[in-house]
């Protein structure tokens, strides 16, 4: 499946190509000439359906103006890096400053709110659903709750918001793990830094809210990576081999950093939560 990170990965690594070649940018053309056609389709139809991808610039006209960092190069193999998926290390961080402009304009287009954070708000994103079926766990990884208290420890925090896909139908067995999780990490945040923890929240757009926290945390997802990349405050990215490379990194205002992570789930819900903490 695939989803807004993944087609944010794409249009971002093109775009970045194009502008290196200095020839003009076109995002249906560079998609039709990807080989795994099914993705393609995919990739196609979330853009004409998505609130915030249908607002993207899919034609520019090459910018000789821009300098590219010369770490942009060609996937190894375009039947599978050529969709992009999880962005490797193909320069993508090196020139994110020229990206952010055309992502936060289709942003804006379709929801330009501003949310009321205190200076001292963190916002931590955690992906839930599915990253526990056998089918993504080796892949996305969760987040072991003591990163966060080694990372906000000697930090004056106002309130805590987590971020989680609530709204998700229980119709699947891991689908039940993910209030249980969410509950488990605020009672563990609220013993180990005495803050407000804030799960339950105003009904809003999750990657617009991410993009404005004073301080994000993601966590292993495109969708969260992408949200921490355009936010122009401060946010910290777990280093993640699907994610750059396994690379570390530290840009204009953010930074990827280890994390001690998870990669299998125990199914009973008491023994599965404790491998949390």
């Amino acid at each position: 499946m695939v989803g807004l990170g993944n087609v944010l990965s794409t249009y971002s690594y093109y775009f970045l190509y194009c502008m290196q070649k200095k020839i003009d940018f076109d995002f249906n053309a560079q998609i039709s000439a990807i080989k795994w056609k099914i993705k393609a389709k995919e990739t196609k139809n979330l853009i004409e359906k998505d609130k915030m991808l249908c607002h993207l610039q899919l034609f520019i006209s090459c910018d000789e103006s821009l300098k590219i960092h010369d770490s942009i190069n060609e996937p190894d193999d375009a039947n599978t890096c050529g969709l992009f998926f999880h962005l490797r290390s193909y320069g993508i961080l090196e020139n994110i400053q020229h990206i952010r402009p055309f992502i936060q304009k289709a942003m804006n287009s379709f929801d330009s709110r501003k949310f009321e954070f205190h200076d001292d708000d963190v916002v931590i994103h955690v992906r839930t659903g599915d990253i526990f079926s056998n089918k993504h766990e080796a892949f996305y990884s969760s987040i072991h709750f003591s990163n966060y208290v080694e990372l906000l420890k000697h930090k004056t925090i106002h309130n805590i918001y987590i971020v989680w896909k609530s709204d998700r139908k229980q119709d699947r067995a891991y689908d039940t793990y993910n209030k249980a999780l969410i509950c488990h990490l605020r009672k563990y945040l609220n013993l180990n830094l005495n803050v407000n923890v804030i799960i339950d929240r105003q009904k809003c757009d999750d990657f617009v809210f991410m993009t404005q926290a004073p301080l994000l945390i993601a966590c292993i997802s495109t969708y969260s990576l992408w949200a921490a990349l355009i936010n122009p405050n401060y946010s910290i990215i777990p280093q993640c081999t699907n994610h750059f490379n396994n690379r570390l990194y530290t840009g204009d205002h953010f930074q990827i950093v280890p994390f001690c992570t998870l990669n299998k789930y125990k199914k009973d819900i008491n023994e599965f939560l404790d491998q949390f903490t």
